[in-house]
């Protein structure tokens, strides 16, 4: 077994050949060279990192920099709108509509817009006009509500009466369903709200 000499020697900062003796698990003491200490250990002072960035002095910055002043001639209202014209046609336009593949989800959420404009279209028609008759007398929306009633019911059974019952009654009743099925999509998994999870 190898022996270790007797003493350590340590880097000082001021002196390199000072022996410093240390223990070394309690055991005998070790002597090693000097050797520089690392960087990330040492200390840089402030002086050496003022010395190494020099500033330009303000002299020198506003020497160099220079400064133009330039006009332009006011423009008439019609370069104004040519200019203006000029950047429209540059901007990006949206193609259209027939580009794109029909989509179920997509021709159910235009069939659901359109049946609710529909229904509320005429749900407002009627109050407007329920409202109105006591200020401004439009006629009797009573009588008319009730020959519009008898009118439906005069339909009968035949093929125009269940044509006209039927879009009426399909109408309410898709609005309700799929307005049902938009909320209970916002409550479901993200693959079901995208289509995949229905095969869409």
């Amino acid at each position: 077994m190898a022996s270790f000499p007797t003493s350590v020697r340590l880097a000082s900062r001021k002196s390199s050949s000072t022996l410093t003796p240390v223990r070394f698990l309690g055991h005998r003491s070790i002597s090693l060279q000097d050797r520089p200490r690392p960087f990330a250990l040492t200390r840089i002072s402030p002086a050496v990192v003022v010395n190494r960035v020099r500033f330009s002095s303000s002299s020198a910055i506003t020497a160099t920099a220079q400064t133009q002043q330039r006009t332009s001639p006011p423009l008439t209202p019609a370069q104004h709108t040519q200019i203006l014209a000029t950047q429209r046609l540059s901007r990006p336009v949206a193609p259209h509509l027939s580009i794109y593949k029909p989509q179920i989800h997509s021709i159910a959420s235009a069939l659901q817009r359109n049946t609710g404009l529909l229904l509320s279209g005429g749900l407002y028609i009627f109050g407007i006009c329920y409202a109105l008759n006591s200020i401004v007398p439009l006629g009797d929306v009573t009588a008319g509500t009730i020959a519009l009633a008898a009118s439906l019911g005069g339909l009968g059974w035949g093929m125009v009466g269940w044509i006209g019952k039927g879009l009426v009654a399909w109408t309410g009743s898709f609005h309700s369903i799929n307005g049902c099925l938009g909320l209970l999509r916002g409550t479901a998994s993200p693959e079901w709200q995208s289509g995949r999870g229905r095969g869409l």
